[in-house]
């Protein structure tokens, strides 16, 4: 409503963006794999309800999609390429269609598969050959600056970490010497490693319902992004 109504208003123009920054920097956003979890439990955008919508990845797709027609700023772009990644992924049904949800919990824990502790983080780089960028990837993602979550439900479970970004990519390119593009890419080689990892761990069920109205919504997701960011992948995908 706020990108079509009030664009042109300073003050609103400045909440947009910053709402869209706050939010993929976020734990709400899913750092390593891509996509949103169902919304955040703090004024930060921090912590995370871990459950991941279809509804929620499709709508804001097309928000980025429409914020980026209007700022041309590549941090959305990617956003959306992660997100529709994701969906491609972990949402998408072998008849063609989308699927409901994925669950919040694993084992009956909040957020398992998605938590990092120091010494996981530090194993799965160092077992991919990537040692020297552990210290950059415990900076960039928060780790070093100690835990941020406890399981409110399982109070004897160390505390561990959301992954988040401790600031904007673009200033923390800047930081490191780096391009935004060689900071992404650094980025990406980074979240794949921790991917695979990550994939080996027991996975929070899918929700295989196939619901029409909440298709329609990743589908405008799919068909805004490939009109905006010029993709006839993604408008094949909607078709």
């Amino acid at each position: 409503f706020l990108l079509e109504a009030g664009w042109d208003i300073p003050q609103v123009r400045k909440s947009v963006t910053k709402t869209l920054d706050r939010m993929f920097m976020g734990g709400m956003y899913d750092q390593v794999g891509g996509g949103f979890h169902r919304y955040s439990t703090d004024a930060k955008w921090l912590v995370p309800h871990f459950e991941k919508m279809l509804y929620d990845n499709g709508q804001l797709v097309s928000t980025y999609a429409k914020a980026y027609e209007k700022t041309g700023e590549p941090t959305y772009a990617k956003v959306i390429e992660e997100t529709l990644e994701y969906v491609d992924r972990e949402l998408s049904s072998p008849e063609g269609g989308f699927l409901s949800a994925q669950d919040a919990e694993s084992n009956h824990l909040e957020g398992e598969t998605y938590l990092w502790r120091t010494n996981e983080i530090t194993e799965a780089l160092t077992n991919a050959g990537m040692e020297d960028d552990i210290e950059f990837t415990l900076s960039v993602y928060g780790v070093d600056k100690g835990t941020n979550f406890r399981d409110p439900h399982h109070p004897e479970v160390p505390a561990t970490n959301v992954l988040y970004l401790i600031d904007h990519p673009d200033r923390l390119a800047s930081k490191h010497g780096m391009t935004y593009p060689e900071f992404q890419l650094k980025v990406d080689v980074i979240d794949a490693a921790l991917l695979a990892v990550r994939d080996t761990r027991d996975q929070p069920n899918t929700d295989d319902k196939v619901i029409t109205a909440w298709n329609g919504m990743m589908i405008t997701g799919y068909a805004d992004a490939g009109r905006i960011l010029e993709n006839p992948d993604w408008i094949a995908r909607a078709e």
